[in-house]
């Protein structure tokens, strides 16, 4: 009797601890499209740094949100290739195919049109002022649903208080995270 009760408290036990476990759901892959700058004059207008700024911002995103896995393997480059045009924003088709040949859920891009920083002087203090505008699309493979929105902001600071930090950069990736946490967010009804 003794090792009944042993057996099948074990077996209660294992099923306590595994069942768990199993009801946990698959995270959901992304990839990240290469950053596509059209920027005019990107030494003159600080802009050679963006495509490192989206993906630090975007991956910050991502690793802070559970359920996402940023993919990136020969099955997907291979998916690029023959989808997508090089410094060309794809097109809802072209991200649908990249979807599914590279069998990942989300599909992200991101293009730069313009970028500008300059300063206003005038005035008691020296104002700079920081104008982008882009495009973020996304298409999510699950819900079958392509997003396409217009990136603009146009912010001005006081001169004097972005002299310690590299503030147009930041206010960008700010921009990013953002984008990045509206695609991802599943309340969103427009996307997700």
């Amino acid at each position: 009797m003794k090792k009944a009760l042993r057996y099948l408290l074990l077996v209660t036990l294992a099923l306590c601890f595994s069942v768990p476990c199993f009801s946990r759901a698959e995270a959901a892959s992304v990839a990240l499209l290469p950053f596509i700058n059209n920027v005019e004059d990107k030494e003159k207008h600080d802009a050679q740094d963006l495509g490192k700024v989206y993906y630090e911002n975007a991956f910050a995103v991502l690793n802070s949100k559970p359920g996402f896995l940023v993919v990136e393997d020969d099955t997907l480059l291979n998916a690029l290739e023959k989808n997508m045009v090089a410094g060309q924003m794809p097109t809802e088709a072209q991200m649908r195919r990249i979807a599914i040949d590279g069998n990942v859920d989300i599909v992200i891009a991101m293009e730069i049109d313009y970028f500008d920083v300059t300063i206003r002087r005038g005035g008691e203090d020296d104002m700079l002022q920081m104008n982008c505008e882009g495009w973020v699309t996304a298409y999510n493979k699950l819900t079958q649903k392509y997003y396409r929105r217009r990136v603009y902001d146009d912010n001005t600071i006081s001169e004097a208080l972005t002299s310690r930090w590299n503030w147009p950069q930041e206010e960008f990736g700010r921009q990013m995270r953002r984008e990045i946490e509206k695609i991802l967010s599943v309340k969103n009804k427009k996307f997700m």
